[in-house]
């Protein structure tokens, strides 16, 4: 079961914001499969390259804090604010009892899409983001 996703922003090394409020999450591990065929050999030879890794989350809008995020990603991707990181954290409860994190550091953001559905309906954002590199503990 996935448990506890959160989206935390740092700024000049210090913690900032904790966005919480994460409806789905999903992820892929990036790696590539690399191929060769000598004709010296029978079979093909073969490798993989890691990418990184890549997700989409859809979260709901909670308070104001999600448009200071906005803006932060924003002046990042014009090189206007270069002291702030962006992390993705989710733990896992695995069958067994045990739990795993899994943290995604220095994550980057491609389009941000903001839906309000209705007025009855919670506003959501969905993000879309890419790192070069996981942890897991």
């Amino acid at each position: 079961k996935g448990l506890d996703t959160t989206v935390s922003i740092t700024e000049n090394g210090q913690l900032n914001e904790n966005f919480t409020a994460v409806k789905d999450h999903e992820f892929t591990i990036k790696t590539e499969i690399k191929q060769e065929a000598y004709v010296g050999e029978s079979s093909d030879r073969y490798d993989e390259t890691f990418h990184g890794a890549a997700g989409k989350m859809t979260m709901h809008l909670e308070n104001a804090d999600f448009l200071r995020f906005a803006r932060a990603v924003s002046l990042r991707a014009q090189n206007r604010e270069v002291n702030v990181q962006f992390n993705i954290s989710t733990a896992f409860a695995i069958p067994g009892g045990s739990r795993k994190r899994v943290t995604f550091p220095d994550v980057y953001f491609g389009e941000i899409p903001v839906s309000t559905p209705g007025k009855n309906d919670y506003v959501t954002f969905t993000l879309n983001w890419s790192c070069g590199q996981f942890r897991v503990g």
